[in-house]
């Protein structure tokens, strides 16, 4: 999905975590990306509102995405996550000083989610990718990043999927945006694209 709308309307495949804030999503706001903006405070993606997620399929997939920074503010966090009760985040989050880090992190499905590993970032704008590998229930994500959408550079830990029903059957991706201390920033998303490779 290029995110080229001109309204704000999904594509089929596309699904939110909870009924959406429909104010606080727009194809329109700016013409080629997707805005998602922060209306409410979170602890974790858990209780976040509006992130966009598909299905992921096996035995291979991955999905990926470039995300503009400048209007993020403190305490928000936006990436690409992995989503169920056990589920793991790849993307910036703005510290109390302003300074930009990417992070991934994971959640064992109880409690907050444990900061794997931050890199701090200098730049506004940076791409975000999972890959899936359900081959032979392996049942792993790995995450990424890269500066220039060319080089990717491994992130964190790997996560081991785990499949349970608090939510949905089997694992989800999806993009992200929430504010962990203040709300009204928000993230622009260029694209999301979708492999089954």
């Amino acid at each position: 999905d290029e995110f080229e709308h001109d309204h704000n309307k999904l594509k089929l495949n596309w699904q939110w975590n909870h009924n959406p804030v429909n104010k606080l999503w727009s194809f329109t706001a700016r013409p080629g990306y997707l805005r998602l903006k922060t209306g409410n405070l979170a602890t974790n993606i858990l209780n976040a509102r509006n992130t966009l997620t598909q299905r992921t399929e096996g035995p291979f997939c991955s999905g990926s995405t470039l995300i503009e920074l400048s209007n993020m503010i403190v305490g928000d966090y936006a990436g690409l996550v992995a989503l169920q009760n056990t589920y793991g985040t790849v993307g910036v989050k703005i510290s109390s000083n302003g300074n930009k880090y990417v992070i991934m992190s994971v959640n064992g499905g109880e409690g907050d989610p444990e900061e794997m590993e931050q890199i701090e970032l200098s730049i506004d704008r940076v791409f975000f990718k999972i890959e899936f590998d359900f081959e032979d229930s392996r049942d792993v994500a790995e995450f990424y990043y890269s500066l220039d959408g060319a080089k990717w550079i491994k992130i964190g830990g790997d996560l081991a999927m785990k499949y349970t029903l608090d939510h949905f059957m089997g694992y989800r991706i999806g993009l992200f945006n929430y504010a962990t201390q203040q709300i009204g920033g928000f993230a622009d998303f260029e694209y999301f694209h979708y492999s089954r490779t």
